[in-house]
């Protein structure tokens, strides 16, 4: 990684968009840490008074909490700054070497999309993926990334509501009995784990079917078989575990629903309009591979970040040493260095941003719940084992912790925010060529005649694209993609302008031109017009010498 010895535009450091994340994971890990510092001091209390035994839960406890909050401003304090290398963030194709030529398949799609000054769309596949494109009408023009992650915790939001029903459906079905509890604690394992497995996942994977026809088979069997084997399993005593699992199915059901409120406030924030296209046809006497050249020195001088452009696609003019004439493609795809289009903001103006109300929102909800975690941990860490409120304390613990780390992972991604912007150039040269040699002077009796073969393309067809794009990651790290075009033309008009100069003033005649070609052409003129005279002129560097004495 490398980035620029002296950056005057400071196109290298992004504005940091965690930072109001970076709060939240510090208050929290500061009140972990505060709490495991008391329960160690306990603890040790504990030790002194009654051995190792008794303060050996209490102990552990700290231990976890002082991890948690180490590995929570861990978290925070990776995020503070984001000084990007000169080949961050990632190019939206492979980048075609200098000293090579060629494209992909990727740089093909990218010139359909702005041929087609399209935006890329992920088709819906299921039920699910159908219900949210019918729900919000403008995912379709969102960034592809931002499509993935609405696509899978909306399915995450249908699992959990169809959760919430089947435990209504099933309490129902069972009634009033000694072991409905049971019931809560099936169902509470069930989600917990099912919440774990969704947490670790990729939040771009596709949305699967299979988690709700269990969750609906579920629901209808399992209270059948609570009423056949409920009378030989033991009571819970008075911990109400349907509420804490009640809860939580409704916490997180407002989880998901802030995420996907978040997701839609970001939507639509990208400029589409068609790209800058000009075409202009020329006479040329010279190889075409010199407009790219010069094509190339032009998009670097317009380049404000003095970094070097990103190839995509260079397909130079080949000539076909066996043939005189034929069809040729020349072609040439080029982005500027994508410098940050963010700005710092206060915390004030962070807290007031439409896009960013609803996840605000789920940001402070991850941080209650996460405060509701430490203080519960603290409080199950006071108690004796089999006393009073024990288990009902534990359990809103492990309620709060559920909570807060799906909140967690739901904000994160959006946080991660990171938008570009950035030129892409296309240039396209078609035409029929011809090759012949061309002489001028006179190849006898002149003192000074060239002769150069030519390449000559009546009705060059030169096709010029320039479209501004607006590009967007999530995640320093992650991919870039496309979410607003728009076409300077002005841009357009200037740089065809300056090929079309260009070719105009280029020359098929070999001539001498430095100082030193003009000397000798010079002192070869004189020395032909005085040939057979007395006085014989001579030739720079042949004057004769006289020896030295």
């Amino acid at each position: 990684m490398s980035v620029e010895i002296e950056d005057r535009d400071r196109v290298n450091e992004i504005p940091n968009p965690y930072v109001i994340e970076n709060w939240a994971l510090l208050i929290v890990a500061v009140t972990a840490f505060v709490a495991g510092l008391m329960i160690l001091l306990d603890g040790r209390a504990q030790w002194l008074a009654a051995g190792a035994g008794a303060s050996l839960a209490p102990i552990l406890i700290g231990v976890a909490l002082w991890g948690v909050a180490f590995r929570l401003a861990a978290s925070a304090l990776s995020q503070l700054r984001f000084i990007l290398p000169v080949d961050y963030p990632k190019s939206l194709c492979p980048v075609v070497a200098d000293n090579a030529s060629g494209t992909s398949n990727a740089a093909e799609n990218l010139k359909d999309q702005i041929r087609k000054n399209a935006l890329l769309f992920v088709p819906p596949q299921d039920a699910v993926s159908n219900l949210l494109y019918t729900l919000v009408k403008g995912i379709t023009r969102a960034p592809i990334q931002l499509q993935y992650f609405a696509r899978y915790n909306f399915g995450n939001f249908c699992a959990v509501a169809l959760a919430l029903a089947s435990y209504l459906f099933s309490l129902f079905l069972m009634g009033t009995t000694p072991f409905e509890n049971w019931l809560g604690v099936a169902y509470g394992v069930v989600m917990v784990i099912w919440l774990l497995r969704t947490i670790n996942a990729n939040a771009t994977a596709e949305v699967s079917m299979r988690p709700l026809i269990v969750l609906t088979v579920f629901a209808i069997f399992f209270p059948v078989v609570f009423l056949l084997v409920g009378q030989s399993l033991p009571t819970l005593g008075e911990v109400a575990v349907n509420w804490h699992v009640g809860f939580m199915l409704v916490a997180l059901l407002a989880v998901y629903g802030l995420f996907l409120a978040a997701v839609k406030s970001q939507l639509g924030s990208g400029v589409n309009t068609p790209p800058a296209m000009k075409q202009a046809v020329l006479s040329v006497n010279f190889n075409p591979s010199e407009l790219i050249g010069e094509l190339e020195r032009l998009v670097l001088r317009s380049n404000p970040t003095r970094l070097p452009n990103r190839r995509y696609i260079r397909t130079p003019f080949q000539l076909d040493s066996s043939r005189e004439a034929g069809e040729f493609r020349a072609e040439f795809l080029e982005e500027t260095q994508p410098v940050s289009a963010g700005r710092r903001e206060t915390a004030q103006e962070v807290l007031g941003s439409p896009r960013r109300l609803w996840l605000v929102v789920l940001t402070v909800l991850m941080t209650l719940a996460g405060l509701a975690c430490v203080f519960l941990v603290y409080r199950f860490a006071g108690l004796a084992w089999g006393e009073t409120g024990t288990l009902e304390t534990g359990a809103w613990a492990i309620v709060a912790y559920t909570i807060a780390t799906a909140a967690r992972r739901a904000a994160h991604v959006l946080w991660g925010r990171f938008d570009f912007q950035s030129r892409l150039v296309w240039m396209e040269l078609t035409g029929v060529y011809n090759t012949a040699s061309a002489a001028v002077g006179n190849q006898f009796t002149g003192n000074y005649s060239t002769q150069k073969r030519v390449v000559n393309v009546e009705n060059l067809t030169l096709t010029l694209w320039v479209t501004d794009l607006e590009t967007v990651t999530f995640g320093k790290d992650g991919d870039r993609s496309i979410y607003g075009m728009s076409g300077p033309q002005e841009t357009a008009d200037a740089t065809i302008g300056a090929l079309v100069r260009f070719s105009e003033g280029q020359s098929m005649i070999v001539a001498p031109g430095t100082a030193a070609d003009m000397e000798r052409m010079s002192a070869l003129s004189a020395f032909n017009q005085g040939a057979g005279s007395a006085a014989t002129p001579t030739l720079p560097g042949m004057e004769k010498r006289e020896p030295e004495s």
